[in-house]
């Protein structure tokens, strides 16, 4: 057994097993000796024992999933490049994006690669700890952060932390860790998983973000009916959080961003407000109609589209490398939470199932309301592009949700060793 962090847990059942089937010769009459001798004999060749557990405990790599995720973290990278040699921002010195972003890589991939070997199991006990952390810090950088383009942002000391949109994923991480104990049974508990839905939402109504909010009703539904509630729970528990929702959006749309409204219904009809909340979104299909199937070339300029670093960077990569590419673009997203929904159907643990498939619902979320919202399907919000956009908040937390995801694919195969032994 090449897999040494499972030694342990084999060493425990094989002796469990032992002593259990010693017992049981002792039962029919066996003296101790005897049935220690024949228990042995029971257990079989060592070495044909030990090569069938290394071939079933041996660590998997899903490979789909890491190719798609090097894909996006490359296409990321030419992104920047081409964003800084083009001098389509300005505000930006040509080659801080393109910094920035292999800063945030580095970052990334360490983790990933960290969380990638790391016992993904050891994060459920800890999910109502994490989820409370997150909400705590939530409700801190409302309170005491310095806003940066609207929204507040935590600093310590020379480093910014956009922790507002680092928290998804920390609660997806949480909220996988609480349901994969929770007991639907228990008294109130359609009541207490509406609890959890609701404070983060609430927090997040300062944000002026319909997305964010989207964004975690879809994730938390995903978790808890994934679940598999009662019927009349999942019922009341799909009013309960969009009636929270709705009361969170009214909130938002009425006390922090009145004019935030027009701006939401303005991908119905862009053209109406030419100047105004439907420019963005016309500039953004006027840049696609004008790439063909080609684009205008990698570095090409682009500056009449605001955003393209951040929630618009589809249409500026169609814009510069034309609609094969933001084809192939389109394919790779939904091969990639294709993936994922694959891996987590595959998953026997709870929590690794639930881990899954929150990571799977909300890159899903994600991908297509970026993608759809820079061709005027979807309303216009602060929805990037994962593993793509420029934000080293964001991508370094998707790398961490991403190596998690291989961890749990990595493991999906450790079964019980008695299984092996007994086929022997």
């Amino acid at each position: 057994m090449k897999y040494k962090e499972i030694h342990e847990d084999i060493s425990s059942e094989l002796k469990n097993h032992m002593e259990e089937k010693i017992e049981e010769y002792i039962e029919q009459g066996l003296s101790e000796e005897a049935a220690i001798d024949k228990t042995l004999n029971h257990m079989g060749d060592p070495l044909i024992i030990g090569k069938q557990l290394h071939k079933t405990h041996k660590p998997r790599t899903e490979w789909g999933l890491l190719t798609a995720v090097t894909v996006f973290v490359l296409v990321g990278i030419a992104a920047m490049y081409s964003l800084g040699v083009s001098n389509s921002l300005n505000y930006y010195s040509p080659f801080e994006l393109l910094v920035d972003k292999l800063v945030a890589v580095a970052f990334g991939v360490s983790l990933a690669v960290f969380f990638y070997f790391f016992d993904y199991r050891r994060l459920e006990p800890v999910g109502r700890y994490l989820f409370l952390f997150t909400v705590i810090v939530m409700a801190g950088v409302i309170m005491f952060g310095r806003p940066v383009n609207g929204r507040p942002v935590l600093h310590l000391g020379m480093a910014r932390i956009d922790f507002m949109s680092a928290s998804p994923y920390l609660l997806l991480i949480s909220l996988a860790g609480i349901f994969s104990g929770w007991n639907w049974g228990g008294a109130g508990a359609t009541v207490k998983a509406l609890v959890l839905f609701a404070a983060p939402v609430l927090l997040l109504v300062p944000t002026q973000s319909f997305y964010a909010v989207t964004l975690y009703l879809i994730v938390f539904l995903a978790l808890a009916l994934t679940d598999r509630p009662g019927r009349s729970q999942a019922i009341k528990l799909l009013i309960g959080t969009l009636a929270i929702a709705g009361a969170a959006i009214f909130l938002m749309f009425t006390f922090f961003a009145p004019n935030a409204a027009e701006r939401f219904i303005s991908f119905l009809h862009p053209y109406e407000d030419l100047e105004g909340a439907g420019y963005q979104i016309v500039q953004s299909l006027e840049a696609m109609r004008s790439a063909g199937l080609w684009g205008h070339g990698l570095g090409s300029g682009l500056q009449q589209v605001p955003g393209i670093d951040t929630n618009m960077v589809f249409t500026y990569m169609v814009y510069s490398l034309g609609w094969i590419y933001g084809g192939m673009l389109i394919v790779a997203a939904s091969f990639f939470v294709a993936r994922l929904v694959t891996v987590a159907t595959r998953v026997h643990d709870r929590f690794g199932s639930l881990l899954v498939t929150g990571s799977a619902a909300m890159f899903a979320v994600q991908f297509f309301w970026n993608i759809l919202m820079t061709l005027g399907f979807t309303p216009l919000d602060d929805a990037t592009m994962p593993f793509v956009s420029h934000g080293g908040s964001q991508l370094v937390s998707q790398m961490v949700v991403a190596g998690l995801a291989l961890s749990v694919y990595r493991r999906k195969d450790i079964i019980k060793t008695t299984q092996i032994i007994n086929d022997n």
